[in-house]
């Protein structure tokens, strides 16, 4: 039985879960004659609507989905383009289930079956209905243990309870029955403060108000007859692109463009005027239909025996802000303060008619032409006006539209030809590697259609087929973007990645100290190499980094927010090669007597930086400082050759020692005194050499300590 029942209630539950997944909405009634005759859709999760009609009579009555009655209320627009004007819009109070539950008594809130109905129910009056009929009220339930002595002999009852459950009531006699609770079938509660709460919990509990559409009422004066407007926004789900590219072998790209576009309103939109808005204007979600209320202090007395005064509080002031104000225009550049104009100010929106509807569109094609460039282009009409309004983009479909409740269509958007080609593209995914990176296919195209183009899918096409999936990132007028299709391995990229320093201006000199404005440079040298029949442009993506700048930026550069892209030519069946360089500046300090103070100041020198009377000093620190690294490399090599003949002398010595504990050797002997006395010789030789050197080194460190001290410059620049 247990078994059973379970299984009957979990098919009813599964039954209503197919019921609300299949269909959630309530179709609006709304006032006839009053439909939508235009429809807006952005991205950022809104639509906007229009309503026209007339209507005869005071009151016009709406109905609105649960979900969207907040969206609804912050937007809400009533023109009456008639004599009359808006009076006043009501509709019922939202109260949230919490609060509701709050207001019900406890035994209704805590009701849950038959069992807890008879237990917290107590002393309601009934009539209960079963193998026989009991009125009265009800005293309780209980549980008969195994063994306790028999309810017949107690109370006058029905039949003994096989479960051991029973309900006792006391009828109106003062009599009190008892049933077994497995026959009773249905309960009848003659308490109306309780049949209507326990309504009301189930009501809340299955969020019936969540279910129902709310019941506007717009009070109007004036003329018996309205000419209305109503317009509001609501959730709506972001209209999407769908983009088809084509390319072409003249330099030119085909953009094609569609909206896939969700009506989910609740009720159907026919011959509607429908925009799309390309950007996101902010919205939020704001609950204007359920009352709020405010925590307030409970200043009752805890004791009775008191009477408690409000407490005070000391008097203060409020601190002032200073607000922060807008850059004056003058302050502003030509292009940032046109934008400023466009966006921020109300500057005149652009507007323009495009229609990309072909003259020729009754050409006739071989089949298998159908989809090559110009095939694809005369396939496609595109009748859309255009309207820039600052930072959105808002395409008005030409004539009349009509979707289906619950229902998607594709609108075509875009047919337009913009300059593009097919490239090579290196991402560098990889920027260590020094492995062979592969190139992806792609289209760099620049959008000069006049057209914002949202980000969306791509199906690309060439020579009449479909060579692969692209994505293409948002896209303003004028913007160049790469759309990546397909990995070729014809060509190949391997890397090499150096760091470096150059001077780039002279600052002070004082003190001994240069003060100068260096360049740090990241430099990246590839090697391209093609198996490829064709000659080619491939592109390899360098990431940017903070401080820094792209230095010598060879032409038709593509930057980005956060890359560069840099073209080089790649010949077929060759190889190309490519340096790129990072540079940003920074400031050094830098020892006069240091090795690199020397290219510093011959590089100013040379350039004109460094004063005509410090010239001739500059130069003579140059030339001291040049012979005593000269010196000082000599006795390097001094220090090097005495080392080599003092371990030559003592080698010989032990020779020579060994010789003259024998007989017979004497030639031998005087052989190694006379290669004694030459490196002897030797050795003083380069000790007198070393001597004379670290004499003249320290003549010419104190000569230079002379020149550094006469030497003082600070440049203009700052």
């Amino acid at each position: 039985m247990r078994n059973e029942l379970f299984a009957a209630t979990l098919l009813m539950l599964l039954s209503v879960s197919v019921i609300a997944c299949t269909d959630t909405r309530f179709n609006l009634r709304q006032a006839p004659g009053l439909e939508v005759t235009k429809v807006v859709l952005y991205q950022n999760g809104v639509g906007y609507f229009e309503r026209r009609g007339k209507i005869d009579g005071d009151e016009l009555d709406l109905n609105v989905r649960y979900d969207q009655i907040n969206d609804f209320l912050k937007s809400l627009a009533v023109i009456d383009k008639s004599e009359g004007r808006v009076v006043n819009v009501s509709l019922p109070l939202e109260e949230n289930d919490m609060g509701r539950l709050a207001s019900l008594p406890e035994q209704v809130r805590n009701a849950g079956g038959m069992m807890d109905v008879l237990r917290i129910f107590r002393g309601a009056n009934v009539t209960v209905y079963g193998k026989k009929r009991i009125s009265g009220r009800i005293l309780g339930v209980e549980h008969l243990a195994p063994g306790a002595m028999p309810v017949s002999t107690v109370l006058k009852t029905s039949e003994p309870s096989p479960s051991g459950w029973r309900a006792t009531f006391m009828k109106r006699n003062g009599t009190l029955e008892v049933m077994p609770v497995e026959d009773i079938r249905e309960i009848q509660i003659h308490e109306d403060a309780l049949e209507v709460g326990l309504k009301k919990s189930l009501d809340i509990s299955l969020g019936e108000g969540q279910w129902k559409p709310v019941a506007l009422k717009i009070r109007l004066e004036g003329s018996s007859s309205h000419d209305l407007v109503l317009s509001y926004i609501v959730e709506m789900p972001k209209w999407k692109p769908s983009y088809r590219l084509v390319a072409g072998e003249d330099g030119r790209v085909l953009v094609q463009a569609w909206a896939v576009i969700d009506n989910v309103s609740g009720e159907d939109w026919n011959d509607v005027s429908l925009s799309l808005v390309s950007g996101s204007p902010l919205s939020f979600r704001y609950n204007l239909h359920s009352p709020r209320y405010i925590n307030r202090v409970d200043l009752t007395p805890r004791d009775e025996g008191y009477a408690v005064a409000p407490p005070s509080d000391t008097a203060g002031y409020a601190m002032d802000t200073a607000e922060e104000s807008m850059p004056a225009m003058a302050e502003m550049n030509a292009p940032a303060a046109a934008a400023f104009g466009r966006a921020g100010m109300g500057g005149e929106a652009k507007a323009k008619r495009l229609s990309t509807r072909s003259a020729d569109k009754d050409k006739a094609y071989a089949a298998e032409d159908s989809f090559d460039y110009e095939g694809m282009r005369q396939a496609v009409a595109a009748d859309v006006s255009t309207t820039e309004l600052g930072s959105l983009f808002r395409y008005d479909i030409e004539g009349k539209v009509t979707v289906k409740d619950n229902n998607s269509t594709m609108v075509a958007i875009v047919n337009a030809q913009v300059p593009g080609r097919e490239v090579w593209l290196f991402r560098r995914d990889n920027p260590y590697g020094n492995e062979d990176e592969k190139p992806y296919r792609a289209i760099r195209l620049r959008n000069d259609s006049g057209l914002t183009l949202e980000k969306g899918p791509v199906a690309l096409y060439s020579k009449g087929s479909f060579v692969g999936e692209g994505f293409l990132e948002r896209q303003e007028n004028g913007a160049d973007s790469f759309v990546s299709f397909a990995v070729d391995s014809k060509v190949s990229l391997k890397s090499n990645v150096t760091s470096s320093e150059e001077p780039l201006s002279l600052l002070k000199i004082q003190n001994g100290m240069i003060i100068a404005e260096m360049i740090q440079i990241k430099r990246s040298e590839y090697t391209l190499t093609s198996r490829a029949t064709d000659d080619g442009t491939a592109y390899v993506r360098t990431a940017k980094l903070r401080d820094y700048s792209l230095r010598n930026p060879p032409e038709s550069t593509v930057e980005t927010p956060d890359s560069y892209y840099v073209p080089v030519s790649v010949p077929a069946g060759k190889s190309a090669k490519l340096k790129v360089e990072l540079v940003s500046p920074v400031r050094r300090s830098i020892s006069v007597d240091s090795n690199l103070s020397d290219s510093v100041l011959k590089l100013f020198a040379s350039g004109g930086e460094i004063p005509a009377n410090l010239k001739s000093s500059i130069d003579q620190l140059i030339e001291t400082k040049a012979r005593i690294r000269k010196l000082e490399e000599d006795n390097k090599r001094f220090k090097r050759s005495y080392r080599d003949y003092d371990t030559d002398q003592n080698r010989l010595r032990a020779n020579l020692e060994t010789l003259r504990k024998t007989h017979g050797n004497q030639q031998l002997v005087n052989e190694l005194v006379a290669k004694l006395a030459d490196i002897e010789k030797k050795l003083g030789v380069l000790s007198s050499d070393m001597i004379r050197n670290d004499e003249e080194i320290a003549s010419l460190k104190a000569r230079m300590e002379i020149i550094i001290q006469g030497i003082s410059f600070e440049s203009d620049k700052k």
